[in-house]
């Protein structure tokens, strides 16, 4: 009786771990991406001149990017952004950059704002990011151009800068990979089930312009030992550790901005 009862406990339990395994599998983009949709005749309103356009990827499907602008560019910064939130508040990113003498194109991901469609798969974020920035490359040249992701858009960054001859690439609170950092928070979770890799370690192989990483110690939501172990593989990279720094906050702090000025290279070394 009491084996049949132990039976029947674990037959529950490895029943319910397998609906909660496919639960996530369904729910992966939801858990992953929270858009605030806005409509199109939404009006920003921000401290610096600025453009809003949009790039059509596929028939039906455009993107919606900011261009802030300054009046003598040294230079331009392809900003990809993190999982939350639209343009109305990444917007807000731009004045730190503008006051370097570098111009913004920083755009919305697929649901994200303006912008239209939904995000399905890596490889169409991938695709989508490649083909504005190409168009930017057209316009601009590989040589005044700085990739610079954030959170999510580390892998992103990543990605294209190990395709495309950019100036440099900046990765603000970087993960390894998606998977890795999905089984630091959820170790149960088979890697294979992880629909959204975000390679960022496999992608830093191929890059071959300068790279810059800047993570806080106290980060909650992707612990700084995944920069750790970046800059252990990659000795060469530019690595600032900000004591106390966490997720959302790395601004506020001195380091910050000696970082960045260094990064787009307005500032050199002593």
């Amino acid at each position: 009786m009491k084996r049949s009862c132990m039976f029947n406990i674990l037959a529950f339990l490895f029943i319910g771990f397998i609906m909660f395994l496919i639960f996530l599998v369904l729910r992966q983009d939801k858990m992953i991406f929270f858009p605030e949709k806005l409509e199109r005749n939404t009006r920003f309103h921000f401290d610096f001149p600025f453009g809003e356009h949009f790039f059509e990827v596929e028939p039906g499907v455009e993107l919606h990017y900011l261009h802030a602008k300054t009046a003598t560019p040294k230079g331009l910064v392809f900003y990809l952004h993190g999982n939350a939130g639209s343009l109305e508040s990444w917007g807000d990113i731009c004045p730190r950059f503008l006051r370097q003498g570098f111009e913004v194109i920083v755009y919305d991901y697929r649901g994200y704002g303006k912008s239209d469609g939904e995000i399905r798969s890596e490889s169409q974020l991938m695709a989508d990011s490649e083909a504005l920035l190409k168009f930017v490359l057209k316009k601009w040249g590989p040589k005044r151009v700085v990739l610079y992701g954030r959170s999510l858009g580390t892998g992103i960054a990543a990605g294209l800068a190990a395709k495309h001859d950019v100036d440099h690439l900046v990765l603000e609170t970087p993960y390894r990979s998606f998977t890795k950092l999905v089984r630091n928070h959820y170790f149960f979770v088979p890697s294979f089930l992880v629909k959204y890799r975000l390679d960022t370690e496999t992608h830093l192989t191929k890059v071959n312009c300068p790279v810059s990483i800047i993570h806080g110690t106290d980060d909650a939501i992707i612990p700084v030992a995944h920069s750790r172990i970046l800059k252990q593989r990659f000795p060469n990279i530019h690595y600032v550790e900000v004591p106390g720094g966490a997720h959302n906050d790395l601004e506020i702090f001195s380091e910050y901005d000696s970082f960045l000025k260094r990064a787009l290279r307005t500032e050199t070394d002593p």
